[in-house]
């Protein structure tokens, strides 16, 4: 009779069990519900946390607690050398050698290839290094991975340049930690944008578990419930929370909306950010560097929504009221990549009246407003705009031909919108200069490759030359760039652009759609929002 030897068994449960208050199995050497859950299981052991000091024994001698290292990151490495990262263990490396994964992945290498070489398997499964610190360790693993990625990959669409020392959205970690209300819109933020990411690398190995995003949409649906329950009460008591952390909130409640799907939910928290910055505007901030990119990506939220929406002759109040220019001056690392007085424009061209055949009268007449306007596009300084990034020192290195570009690329889709928005202005330059500028449109953004940091900048553009585009060659292009886009950076916006220019080119197939696009997007079954 054969005997089997008996499992060896722990005396007393892990502490993931022990903390959750769940029944462990107790096995050796790792708990097997863990590993069930996909959480790193803490074991049976002592736990020792940093404190904040040196290690003077073992394998960790000399060095310094992760939170320290955190804490210096910004003022020692980045003297240095800008462009060095953070391992797990919190040495300084050079981008090329980053291990592979999407919490590593530099936004400069993310494309097709790139993620070609990480495997569905170790996706989001590694502890998050950046939140061992003793602050965060009574939050769930889950929350935990949550907010690393955040930091480690998030964080890198937010703005043009990850550098250490210029990435505000970083600074809404530990506010996290103080506000509940923050910290399930962050959960939630990076649990979708994790799912999304996920679903494009398991679409490459047709073998893979498909169950993995499936939890993590659900994870951040649930994130997502649990912040708009808090929102409420946290209106009524806004002067104790604070208007930064509201107005943060209700940003990424936007985000969470555009990493989904871009379609209707954004709408009502946008609004949000409006009447909150109506009243945030005469506070003092406790960041001014947060505050500045919060305000400014809702300003430009705020114009590109204008933009594909029925003219609104308030918002051109709210606007000016808000000091448009002086906030986007000041966000030189802004994701948008684009010169403030672009997106003024834009924003003036929205709120043109509606041309029709009864106040154009012949034509040969032309709006003047929408002459003024086009004009004054064309007249816009790009060069002298991205020359000023070098006023900052930590953006000293960047590349001045990039942000030129992406600049430009804005410039001639703002053209390109005037003349959606003044039809008799499109009659009155003539198709040549049309043309003209839809080639040198073309030309831009084929100069601005998947591999550039601005990439992420050029989905507006792409968007304008896509609706204006009239030949399939060029048609065929643009839905392949959006693709890459949304390869590169998961915003489900993207799909939503592509789908709806998808339906615009079907009307004009049909016939039922005229060289003037814009008062289609304007209707409300479409509600666009492509940022």
């Amino acid at each position: 009779m054969r005997t089997t030897k008996p499992q060896s068994v722990a005396p007393h449960a892990c502490h993931n069990c022990r903390r959750q208050r769940r029944k462990c199995d107790r096995s050796e050497p790792h708990c097997a519900k863990c590993a069930s859950r996909g959480i790193e299981c803490l074991g049976y052991g002592q736990l020792f946390l940093w404190t904040g000091g040196v290690a003077s024994r073992g394998k960790l001698a000399g060095e310094a607690s992760i939170s320290s290292l955190l804490e210096t990151l910004s003022t020692k490495r980045a003297r240095t050398n800008p462009q060095l990262a953070v391992t797990r263990r919190g040495t300084a490396v050079a981008p090329g050698n980053r291990p592979a994964g999407p919490e590593s992945e530099d936004v400069s290498t993310a494309g097709c290839s790139s993620l070609a070489q990480i495997t569905p398997t170790n996706f989001g499964i590694a502890a998050p290094w950046a939140l061992v610190d003793p602050l965060f360790q009574d939050m769930r693993p889950s929350d935990r991975r949550y907010l690393d990625y955040f930091s480690t990959r998030v964080c890198l669409d937010l703005v043009a340049h990850d550098v250490p020392d210029r990435n505000p959205f970083r600074n809404l970690i530990p506010l996290a930690h103080a506000h509940p209300l923050l910290h399930e819109v962050i959960i939630s933020t990076s649990a979708a944008h994790m799912c999304n990411q996920a679903r494009a690398l398991l679409s490459l190995n047709p073998y893979s578990n498909r169950d993995i995003p499936s939890r993590w949409a659900m994870d951040s649906l649930v994130a997502k419930q649990k912040a708009l329950q808090m929102m409420p009460a946290a209106l009524q008591a806004m002067d104790t929370v604070g208007y930064d952390v509201i107005l943060a909130a209700a940003l990424f409640l936007v985000n969470i909306e555009l990493i989904e799907s871009g379609k209707n939910g954004w709408k009502p928290h946008l609004e949000g950010t409006r009447r909150i910055m109506s009243m945030i505007q005469p506070l003092a901030a406790a960041d001014e560097g947060l505050r500045d990119y919060i305000m400014s990506d809702c300003l430009v939220y705020h114009i590109l929504n204008s933009a594909f929406a029925p003219p609104a002759p308030d918002m051109r109040t709210q606007l000016r009221s808000w000091d448009l220019m002086a906030i986007l001056e000041k966000t030189t690392n802004s994701y948008f990549c684009c010169p403030p007085e672009v997106l003024e424009i834009v924003h003036l061209a929205s709120q043109l009246p509606r041309e029709t055949e009864e106040n154009t009268g012949s034509s040969n007449e032309v709006s003047p407003a929408g002459a003024a306007l086009l004009h004054r596009a064309q007249s816009v300084d790009v060069l002298a705009w991205a020359l000023k990034i070098r006023e900052v020192p930590a953006l000293a290195n960047t590349s001045i031909g990039s942000r030129f570009r992406a600049g430009s690329a804005h410039r001639l889709a703002l053209c390109l919108y005037i003349m959606q928005a003044a039809p008799s202005v499109q009659r009155w330059v003539g198709k040549e200069v049309t043309d003209v500028m839809m080639d040198d449109l073309h030309r831009t953004l084929e100069a601005i490759p998947p591999t550039d940091s601005n990439f992420k900048s050029t989905s507006w553009a792409t968007f304008i030359f896509g609706a204006t585009a009239k030949s399939p060659e060029r048609k065929a292009w643009v839905i392949d760039r959006l693709r890459r886009l949304a390869v590169a950076y998961p915003w489900g916006y993207l799909n939503t652009s592509m789908e709806t220019l998808q339906i615009l080119w079907g009307l004009e197939a049909e016939g039922k759609l005229t060289d003037n696009w814009l008062p289609t997007l304007r209707d409300p079954q479409h509600n666009i929002l492509v940022v």
